[in-house]
């Protein structure tokens, strides 16, 4: 009777919990997105049948002409999705003290890829952020531009050796192979010959994936980091600290003449594990984002055989004016960043913009209070596809990114790179990794819609956007390429 009595204590408490968890927007007179599960809150179809960006971005919809926030459940965490850009940028900015990290996992300890800048807190970030901003001036910008200048010829020969093969080339793992031989010379000074070496490009892929949780496993680690971290939850397989392990290694033996990233890890007397950390986070980061960017560029601008023309011609003018590709070169050809600009727009790499809310906010301007512990949410997608901010969102159209165009729009109306303190700080070189692979290629191919190009292009419902299997496109060899 008394165990009874006990259970039914404990079963009217959890309800009461329970009961509590899903109404807590109600209870605060807050419009939300209804959710029936404890577990996943609105995110039920994730990985399923939706990615995160499609989730977000159907509740943006839904909401975004009636209301300034809603909210909803990201897994088990109570989230706000900010609907009004002015909201949005004072949260990202005036506001930053209040909003200065993410809820993300990290395990230093347990799992110390996971400490990376994009999930470190308070004066961890800082330091990191201080340190990256060093690989990022100008004069080291231009070493980097050569650098991928001398991969691409790799890449050129790779594409024409394979397209003399067949009729359409495999663009992803001639891409995956260009970027696994730029990242490993950058961050290492080693040549991972990845054009020649099929197991080389395999195990740098691998690399790429976040994380091997799924379903509830991650809807835990999610929702509560910080007590996942202090269980000693690892989020990355195993496999990946084989090569950290490898990495290490080689920091201890070689001598890095010209890899700053490694010597400034070493200069700041980081312990050789930590090191070869931060110099795998390098290597993964740059991995993932400019091969996704080439990889989308290049289907654009074989479905789009008009602009892939009209950004051809710009490259050429580019080419007789400064007689080579170099850095210079790169940033003097605004219609390429205006192409940039739009593949990010359009196939964004991360999801959203989240900020975790460390201390009670109010905002009486919009009558909103955000309790601590809240995670905040801008949708990256909604508002990139939305038609009163982009007309005609799914048109690729790269005039949307021309001065006169960006000066109409709101500031916080582009969102790939971040907006205030914790914007991405790797953006810079990125841009110039991307852009330099786009003139070599279009200098030396035309790309077309081939028989096995799968149009719509085919993603994978997950957490960020990527492309689902191979993706093959026709290529023709432009023969008086030397002649720009």
């Amino acid at each position: 009777m008394m165990l009874f009595a006990i259970l039914s204590i404990i079963a009217c408490f959890c309800f009461l919990k329970a009961w509590k968890h899903l109404n807590y927007w109600k209870l605060r007179n807050v419009p939300f997105e209804p959710s029936s599960s404890l577990i996943f809150g609105n995110l039920q179809e994730l990985e399923k049948t939706k990615a995160l960006y499609t989730i977000l971005k159907d509740i943006y919809d839904k909401y975004k002409r009636i209301h300034k926030f809603v909210g909803f459940f990201s897994f088990m965490t109570p989230s706000m999705m900010i609907l009004d850009l002015d909201l949005a940028k004072e949260i990202l900015t005036k506001d930053f003290d209040y909003f200065p990290n993410k809820l993300k996992f990290y395990n230093k300890n347990e799992d110390p890829l996971s400490a990376n800048i994009m999930n470190l807190r308070g004066e961890e970030w800082a330091m990191k952020k201080r340190m990256m901003a060093q690989e990022l001036t100008p004069h080291k910008l231009k070493i980097y531009c050569s650098r991928t200048s001398q991969e691409c010829l790799k890449l050129i020969d790779y594409i024409k050796l394979k397209g003399e093969q067949k009729n359409s080339v495999n663009i992803k793992d001639a891409v995956l192979r260009f970027m696994t031989n730029l990242v490993t010379a950058i961050a290492l000074e080693i040549d991972a010959d990845a054009f020649n070496d099929d197991l080389f490009k395999e195990k740098a892929s691998f690399c790429q994936n976040s994380s091997t949780l799924t379903g509830i496993p991650m809807a835990i680690v999610e929702s509560f980091p910080r007590l996942s971290a202090k269980l000693g939850t690892k989020m990355r397989p195993q496999q990946i600290y084989f090569y950290v392990s490898i990495l290490e290694k080689i920091l201890k033996t070689m001598n890095f003449k010209h890899s700053s990233s490694v010597r400034n890890c070493l200069k700041m007397k980081l312990p050789f594990k930590e090191a070869a950390t931060q110099v795998f986070t390098f290597y993964e980061n740059g991995f993932s984002t400019v091969s996704h960017f080439i990889i989308f560029s290049l289907y654009e601008l074989a479905i789009n055989p008009r602009i892939q023309e009209k950004l051809r011609t710009h490259i050429k003018d580019a080419l007789v004016k400064h007689k080579e590709i170099d850095y210079e070169c790169i940033m003097d050809i605004p219609y390429l960043n205006q192409f940039c600009y739009e593949i990010l727009r359009m196939y964004s790499n991360a999801s959203q913009i989240s900020r975790i809310c460390e201390k009670d906010y109010e905002n009486k301007k919009y009558n909103l209070k955000i309790d601590k512990g809240v995670l905040v949410i801008i949708p990256i997608d909604g508002i990139h596809f939305d038609p009163d901010i982009y007309p005609d969102p799914y048109t690729f159209n790269p005039d949307r990114f021309s001065q006169e165009e960006i000066k109409k729009r709101h500031p916080v109306s582009f969102l790939t790179f971040g907006v205030g303190k914790r914007s991405c700080p790797g953006d810079s070189l990125s841009k110039i990794k991307q852009k330099t692979a786009l003139v070599h290629l279009l200098r030396s191919f035309r790309f077309y819609v081939a028989e096995e190009t799968s149009v719509p292009i085919k993603l994978v419902p997950a957490m960020s956007r990527r492309t689902d299997g191979d993706v093959f496109l026709g290529v023709e060899v432009l023969h008086d390429e030397m002649e720009f």
